[in-house]
């Protein structure tokens, strides 16, 4: 396997690529011309965006507070995006798409994306969230914008992916062109590991991956 697929590509995709595409393909099963929402442009929500845009989502929105990222995402595939701590999240998905996205999905763990990810669904949409806030801490939550809507919370874990089948389907797609994901990957020798936690934390990095030799 290693011949066909690099180390470091190999380690990047468990767990944050998995759920972010797995949760676009096998939990909501997006189709061409679903609206899709996805706050956070880190590993999980630009996994999204390709996914997204490999099953045609459109619009295809990409919500961050880091431009850089917000570029990338346009590069992977979003057809718009939204810089969270610039504009005014509630009014631009608004201006977008004013029935509002059948879907959302929130990657951040953050309160304020939490209730942007449910207020943002239109009617019978669905949000789902990949991650919670630290330690357990609980969100202030009302579920009256979901029972306005008719709308769902999902949890999502994995992406609701069986390894074993949905990696090599990935892979596959990366092979073709169709999915991408070696651009989110940034490697470092294991003695810069402490720089790698740092790039991570500031948000330089979207998939740190330690090379070990």
């Amino acid at each position: 396997v290693e011949g066909e697929h690099s180390p470091d590509m190999l380690a990047a995709i468990p767990c944050g690529v998995q759920t972010g595409a797995g949760a676009v393909i096998n939990t909501f099963k997006v189709r061409a011309g679903d609206a899709l929402a996805v706050f956070g442009a880190g590993a999980v929500g630009l996994s999204a965006v390709m996914a997204g845009h490999l099953v045609g989502a459109s619009p295809l929105i990409a919500l961050d507070m880091i431009e850089d990222r917000l570029d990338l995402a346009l590069d992977l595939g979003a057809t718009h995006v939204i810089n969270t701590k610039e504009d005014d999240t509630k009014a631009r998905i608004r201006e977008i798409i004013p029935k509002g996205v059948q879907f959302s999905l929130e990657t951040t763990s953050n309160e304020q994306a939490f209730h942007d990810a449910i207020h943002c669904l239109g009617m019978g949409g669905v949000c789902g969230i990949v991650t919670t806030p630290i330690a357990g801490r609980k969100f202030p939550f009302t579920p009256q914008g979901l029972l306005n809507r008719g709308a769902t919370l999902r949890g999502i874990i994995q992406g609701s992916a069986i390894p074993n089948t949905f990696l090599p389907k990935l892979i596959a797609l990366n092979r073709e062109g169709r999915f991408p994901y070696g651009r989110l990957i940034t490697t470092y020798h294991f003695s810069e590991i402490n720089r790698a936690f740092e790039d991570s934390r500031s948000g330089r990095a979207v998939k740190p991956v330690l090379i070990m030799k």
